[in-house]
């Protein structure tokens, strides 16, 4: 079930590319779409934006604002977007997917809070 969990994504408009993450930055699932380059080096890029999720987490809740749930960073040429199951959830997971800057994105976001479930019940059943 988790290898075709990304693929809800894949027809949205300026999609490139995503991932599962666990709360670690070990990539569960990935999809490098329109990367020209291997899984390997795709998964220590992931790596990176999860530390700098699990960074925004820590920052957020020393501000005592709660844990960071979503997260948006906007470059010349894209969108990369996270999305959160929650620290508290069953496995604390992050979901990554990046769209060109004319690509849909919050579509995109709305449709990786519809994966966080299914990434769950696949984890833990």
């Amino acid at each position: 079930m988790l290898d075709t969990v990304l693929d809800r994504l894949k027809d949205i408009k300026g999609y490139m590319g995503s991932a599962v993450c666990d709360y670690k930055g070990e990539v569960l699932v990935s999809d490098i779409a329109d990367f020209d380059m291997d899984e390997d080096e795709y998964q220590i890029i992931m790596g990176t934006f999860n530390d700098i999720f699990r960074d925004a987490h820590k920052a957020s809740d020393s501000l005592e604002l709660g844990r960071t749930e979503e997260m948006s960073i906007e470059t010349a040429n894209s969108t990369i977007i996270t999305v959160c199951s929650g620290v508290e959830s069953r496995a604390h997971i992050h979901l990554y997917a990046i769209f060109t800057k004319e690509g849909n994105a919050n579509l995109g976001k709305l449709t990786l809070k519809k994966i966080v479930p299914v990434v769950l019940d696949a984890l833990t059943a």
